[in-house]
Parts: C-alpha cells; sequence; structure tokens
C-alpha cells in the first residue's frame, strides 16, 4: 500500500520575509506619526507657554499704561520729532519732570516712545505711574530752595521707604523725587538733590499739593541671559536699576499712538503716530508752531513673539509679521504669536 505524502504545514522562508517586510513597514508607519505627534504637541506646547508669558507681559505693560500721569491730567503733546537728538523721545505727552535723572535737563513727559530705536526696529516706551496706590498730601512747600525735604502726615510716612520715588504735583504740573530717609513719626521724608535741571511749577507746592508713590519706567526689547530678545522692564529708566525680564522670545514690540490731530474727539485711521498707514504724519505740531497742542486720546500695543527652536526639518515659508511701520522679516522656521491691544489712559483729559 503506497505511503501517503503529508502536506506542508506553516510558512515557508518566503512567506516569512515578506511577513516580516510588511510588518516593519507598518511599524515603521505607526512611529513616523508618533514621533511628528510629539514633534508637533512639543512645538505647540513651547508656543503655548511663550504666548502666555507675553501675555502676562502684555496686560503688566497695558496696566502701567492705562494708569499713566497720575495726578496730571495732562495729554497735550509737548514734543513730536522725526528725528530726535538723543536721548530724547520721538514724542512725548505730559509735564512731569524726574529730578533723580542722571541727564543734564530732567527728562520731561509722563508718556514717552522712540520709534524704532530699539533692538530689530522694535519701539520704546516710557511711562510714569502710579505704584502701589499709595497717595497722601503735603504739610511743607517744594520749590527751587525747599527741595531736600517735604513734611506729610505721618500715617502717610508710614507707607513710605528709602529708595522710593514719589510724584508731586498740583494737577497740572508733575515732579519725582527720589526719598532717601523716612521719618514715621514727624512725617518729615528726606529727599535726594536733584541731580538734573529742574524747570520748578510758578507756583511752588505747598499745603495739599498731592504726593503720590511713582514710577519712571521704560519698556523695551533687548537680549538678557543668553535669550536673543526678551522683552525688559527698567524699573528707573536712566536710573542705576537693572533692567528685569517679563517675558522670553519677544520677538518685536510696535507702539502706535493715537492723537487727535483735528481735535473731533476721535481717532482717524491716520491719526495714529506710527502704525504705517498712508497719509499718516511722521510727526505733530506743538506750541508755538500752533496754538493748541493735539491730545493723546490711546494708544495700540503690539507684541510678537516666537517660539524658543526651529520647527524639526520644517521649510522656511513665514517670517515676522508687518506690525504697524515695522517691515516684515524674512522667512523663517519659528512659529509666532502676535497680541495686541488699545488702551486708553484714564488719568489724561484728552482720553474720554
Amino acid at each position: 500500500m503506497r505511503k501517503r505524502q503529508a502536506s506542508q504545514r506553516g510558512f515557508t522562508l518566503v512567506e516569512l520575509m515578506i511577513s516580516l517586510t510588511l510588518f516593519s513597514f507598518a511599524i515603521a508607519g505607526v512611529l513616523a506619526v508618533a514621533v511628528s505627534m510629539a514633534q508637533g504637541y512639543r512645538e505647540q506646547r513651547q508656543v503655548v507657554e511663550t504666548e502666555g508669558a507675553a501675555r502676562g507681559a502684555l496686560d503688566l505693560v497695558s496696566d502701567a499704561v492705562r494708569g499713566a500721569s497720575p495726578g496730571v491730567s495732562d495729554s497735550a503733546v509737548v514734543s513730536s520729532e522725526v528725528t530726535p537728538l538723543s536721548p530724547n523721545p520721538h514724542i512725548k505727552i505730559g509735564k512731569i519732570q524726574d529730578t533723580s535723572s542722571s541727564l543734564a535737563a530732567c527728562p520731561e513727559g509722563a508718556f514717552r516712545v522712540w520709534n524704532a530705536t530699539g533692538l530689530g526696529g522694535s519701539d520704546e516706551l516710557e511711562i510714569v505711574y502710579a505704584s502701589g496706590g499709595i497717595v497722601t498730601t503735603l504739610r511743607s512747600t517744594w520749590d527751587s530752595t525747599t527741595n531736600t525735604s517735604i513734611t506729610v502726615p505721618p500715617e502717610g510716612a508710614a507707607n513710605l521707604a528709602a529708595g522710593d520715588k514719589l510724584l508731586l504735583t498740583d494737577g497740572t504740573n508733575g515732579h519725582l523725587v527720589a526719598v532717601t530717609s523716612v521719618n514715621t513719626t514727624s512725617g518729615v521724608i528726606g529727599l535726594a538733590s536733584p541731580q538734573c535741571t529742574v524747570t520748578y511749577p510758578g507756583t511752588p507746592y505747598g499745603m495739599g499739593a498731592l504726593v503720590l508713590r511713582a514710577m519712571r519706567a521704560r519698556f523695551y526689547v533687548g537680549a538678557f541671559d543668553g535669550i536673543a530678545s526678551v522683552l525688559l522692564m527698567d524699573p528707573d529708566s536712566d536710573g542705576p536699576l537693572a533692567a528685569e525680564p517679563l517675558a522670553d522670545h519677544v520677538e518685536d514690540m510696535q507702539i502706535a499712538v493715537g492723537v487727535d490731530i483735528d481735535a473731533n474727539k476721535t481717532i482717524d485711521a491716520t491719526e495714529w503716530l506710527y502704525s504705517g498707514v498712508a497719509g499718516t504724519p511722521s510727526s505733530v505740531l506743538v506750541p508755538p508752531a500752533t496754538p493748541s497742542a493735539p491730545l493723546l486720546r490711546a494708544v495700540r500695543i503690539t507684541l510678537v513673539t516666537r517660539s524658543a527652536t526651529k520647527l524639526a526639518a520644517g521649510t522656511a515659508t513665514v517670517g515676522r509679521p508687518l506690525i504697524e511701520d515695522h517691515a516684515a522679516g524674512s522667512a523663517d522656521t519659528y512659529r509666532r504669536r502676535l497680541l495686541s491691544t488699545t488702551v486708553e489712559i484714564r488719568n489724561l483729559g484728552g482720553s474720554p
């Protein structure tokens, strides 16, 4: 009787190799998708973190702008120049002088903007604003002969300390002074002698004049601690204190200044100085060239942030965007976010 041949079982070597090859392709596809998703999530987290830091910084800057010029409701443009001499700004608003500045002439203005003078063509902003809500009144006189001390109520002195800056104001003019000592019993506040040429008010600040704790801070984009572009705040502008970082990887800050040139109590598209809109003047006339100075009504602040690292294997297609009068940058492989806010300055008479 003839033996029956057993049938083959399992895979042949060729079938096994084909199966392994197909399985490898499937695994490679899954891994590629996983790597791509992980990279995308990582880049998105970087952008979200960068945007979150910049959003907090923008809130801080906009709050400072909103509270600019405390106690001095003068929104008139004091000077406006196309090419100002250093260290003068392109535009300054308000009549507040800082007597502790190291400059020859005490810098004037509660709100000052330097257009396209910062890192990479960014703008710079300087503001005098209230610090901490500390308000009291004078019980003495401050003028050119008695400028190294003032007296305030003892309960007002209790909230002050050496190193503070105070804003003395009669509602029309204001002067920043530096505190050197505080006597909480008598209310006598020692002041640093003026370091620059002061323009004193026609009528000395006397009994009842407001005294507020204030800051003159400067906001700009610069390098810090190895990071190429950081939004910085200098808490005493041209003073000895070092600048402090507010947000990393802020590539650009642009400031558009809404000035009511035609005095119709609204801001037209061509009245946003430094916005780049066709027909917008580069400067505005101020007295004595014109009978009355135009008034500041609003400020638009725009920040551009970018991711900390470039896109992995990305193609350079989009760069820093066109913002206000600052031209767009060249294409690269960074992700960016744009944050903007418009602020009315509540203390100024020209702002509704």
